[in-house]
């Protein structure tokens, strides 16, 4: 299947169900950054990145589990932002296609030259850096209060 069928797909899966929830474990989690910032242009809103060890990185671990798997989540993100996550699994069951690794590779080069998991990062529809953060070892509240604190960045 072509990568723009692919992307179409997810695109329209996204908004087949407007008023439907989306349960936390299957929020929409993008794999490519230029995609994210076409939907993000289309909902006025920001794009989270976050860069994830996701079978490895206990901190990484902890923030799927205290913050993106929670409703509170669920809700703030579809309000405010489009989701990509750039993941560096280290197990060969967890491995990304070769393709996946080399984007998420380049992505880590522009964004996140320091190596730092988990890293998010919230940027402009233009691909701009408007705040970073790290596992804050706090609750959900805690991020969406960061995040709130810079709300005026995050309207488009």
């Amino acid at each position: 299947m072509s990568a723009f069928i692919l992307s179409t797909l997810v695109y329209l899966s996204m908004f087949s169900s407007p008023g439907a929830s989306i349960s936390p474990d299957n929020l929409n989690w993008l794999g490519n950054l230029e995609e994210a910032q076409r939907i993000a242009q289309e909902r006025e809103q920001s794009i989270l990145l976050v860069f994830s060890g996701s079978d490895w990185c206990r901190p990484c671990m902890k923030l799927d589990k205290e913050l993106f798997s929670t409703s509170a989540f669920e809700t703030y993100a579809q309000e405010h932002f489009v989701l990509v996550k750039a993941d560096f699994p280290r197990s060969k069951k967890h491995r990304l296609p070769k393709e996946q690794q080399s984007y998420n590779a380049q992505l880590a080069d522009q964004y996140n030259p320091g190596g730092n998991f988990p890293f998010l990062l919230v940027l402009s529809q233009a691909g701009e850096v408007i705040d970073q953060t790290g596992y804050l070892n706090d609750d959900p509240d805690s991020y969406f209060q960061h995040w709130s604190s810079i709300s005026d960045s995050l309207s488009p």
